[in-house]
């Protein structure tokens, strides 16, 4: 695999990583997510990344890591909360 496409992984892993710490802390402040639904597509993206070797497919899957992190901000923010936003890299 070369190592450009190893470096976006590696970047996206560590926004995908920020998404999560920002959900934990949700979690751990007693906030719920029914169903885990978030924690399971959070952990879905890193399976995704994990598995894909093109950067079309990193792409598409920045797309819908924005998505969830969207969907995460309205959560925090429906509880009373506010997250900074995190950087995607460009593809």
């Amino acid at each position: 695999m070369e190592k450009e496409l190893l470096d976006l992984k590696e970047k996206i892993l560590n926004s995908i990583s920020i998404l999560m710490s920002n959900y934990q802390n949700c979690i751990d402040a007693n906030m719920k997510d029914p169903n885990s639904s978030l924690y399971n597509k959070i952990e879905s993206l890193i399976e995704q990344v994990n598995a894909i070797e093109d950067k079309m497919a990193l792409s598409e899957v920045i797309i819908e890591a924005k998505t969830i992190e969207m969907e995460l901000d309205r959560w925090i923010t429906s509880q009373g909360q506010s997250t900074l936003n995190i950087l995607w890299p460009d593809i």
